[in-house]
């Protein structure tokens, strides 16, 4: 089990330009997120631009450090093991600029793995090369390689580095419709076996909804866990705070286009209803929860 404990996040302050003077303003990225992980899950993350994904889930790497909270794996935590959690997971990002453009896709995946003792030989990332389809392309030029191809280099290198824990971060970026078939196809076949974790990030729903199998949704800082058959409903969400009122947002505001809560949240719950009868009893004035 992979646990997430009251997880804080905040940047250092931002020069922000307000009237006619400059104000330094801290940004809080993460609010004390907390949830599981279980193995043999393909779990998805979902939150809209600036929502606080990638920051998480480079926490959880082992590449960034938070500034409150805890991750614990395996006995262990980042705190006093963050060696353990960078070697030990596969980070797989959006940018394809991580890699070395003139070097070959074998090049770079030798350089890469030469970072931790013990990661990969020869045999074992032209195997990989092999099981993603991408041999063809070692001696090829990173520069020269397709879309899809980059995408799967990505994953070649998650693999070579963690044969455990893989953490996607927008993997489905820029890439045809073959090429993410092909690559969730293979993710699903690897989840399966052995006992293995998957962390995966989109703000498009509709690349997630026929092959996921849990989801948190990230939104102002907050973590919030629908039904999985909710996410991809028109369904309405019912905030309660802590200071004792409440409101109702668009579920779909939450995942696409944030929204900023206005206090902090005590419950978040699905309205099991439609969207125009919440928005009919809230025209109506009715104080009677849904």
């Amino acid at each position: 089990m992979f646990r997430i404990e009251n997880i804080e996040k905040t940047y250092s302050p931002l020069n922000i330009f307000e009237g006619l003077n400059w104000k330094k303003t801290p940004v809080k990225v993460l609010k004390k997120v907390s949830f599981t992980l279980e193995k043999n899950r393909i779990i998805a993350l979902l939150g809209c631009n600036g929502a606080g994904k990638t920051t998480l889930l480079k926490i959880l790497s082992g590449m960034l450090l938070p500034d409150g909270g805890d991750v614990l794996w395996d006995g262990k935590k980042l705190s006093e093991n963050k060696e353990y959690f960078a070697s030990h997971i596969g980070y797989i990002g959006p940018e394809d600029r991580s890699f070395y453009w003139r070097l070959t896709l074998y090049e770079n995946m030798e350089f890469f793995c030469g970072f931790f003792e013990g990661h990969a030989d020869r045999e074992k990332i032209l195997s990989v090369f092999r099981t993603l389809g991408i041999d063809q392309y070692r001696d090829t030029p990173f520069r020269m390689l397709s879309a899809g191809t980059k995408a799967k280099a990505q994953l070649a290198r998650g693999l070579l580095w963690s044969d455990r824990f893989l953490i996607l971060d927008e993997p489905f970026a820029n890439i045809d419709i073959k090429s993410r078939e092909e690559i969730k196809g293979f993710l699903k076949k690897w989840i399966s076996e052995g006992e293995r974790y998957m962390l995966i990030t989109s703000h498009h729903i509709d690349e997630l909804e026929d092959w996921i199998d849990e989801v948190f949704v990230l939104t102002d800082g907050f973590i919030m866990e629908p039904e999985n058959e909710d996410v991809f409903k028109k369904q309405m969400v019912r905030v309660e705070y802590e200071e004792g009122d409440s409101e109702y947002l668009e579920y779909a505001d939450l995942i696409m286009q944030g929204v900023k809560f206005k206090g902090r949240p005590k419950k978040i719950e699905i309205v099991k209803e439609g969207v125009t009868d919440v928005i009919r009893r809230l025209k109506d004035g009715s104080k009677k929860d849904i």
